[in-house]
Order: structure tokens, then sequence, then C-alpha cells
């Protein structure tokens, strides 16, 4: 699966300078407690925030969107 780099909406917020942590996939299955192979499958059916591509051969999800799936995973969608 690709992910692609999406531009934050400028309809949020600006209240100073913006720092984003990204979570690497190890990180993020370490928190979940979830397979590689269900992390996909949560993202394909828009159930879990897309990642980001931050290198030729490299994703991670920001931490923002993780804390916001982990709040409430029954109400996240796309």
């Amino acid at each position: 699966m690709q992910a692609q780099n999406q531009p934050i909406p400028s309809s949020i917020p600006h209240t100073g300078p913006v720092t984003t942590r990204f979570l690497r996939k190890a990180e993020i299955l370490k928190a979940t407690g979830l397979s590689d192979t269900t992390i996909w499958r949560l993202v394909k059916n828009g159930k879990f925030p897309q990642p980001y591509k931050i290198g030729p051969n490299s994703i991670a999800w920001r931490e923002c969107d993780y804390e916001r799936w982990a709040t409430d995973p029954a109400a996240w969608s796309k």
C-alpha cells in the first residue's frame, strides 16, 4: 500500500509553531497491540489513519492522528 503526503487543512486554527511527531510502524504495532495485517486492513477500510511517506522506503503515522484514533477507534473515519 502506498502512502501519500496530504496537506494539513487550512481550516485548522493555528496558534503557533506546529511540531508533528511521526510514529514508525513498530511503534504503532506496539501501541495498538494489533498485527501488521490488521493495521493495513483497517487503513484500507478507512478505520485507521493513513500513513505518510517520509522517505523513499519509509512510512510513519502522525502521532496526533494515532491519538485521535486511540481515543475512539469506532468513531474514526477517512
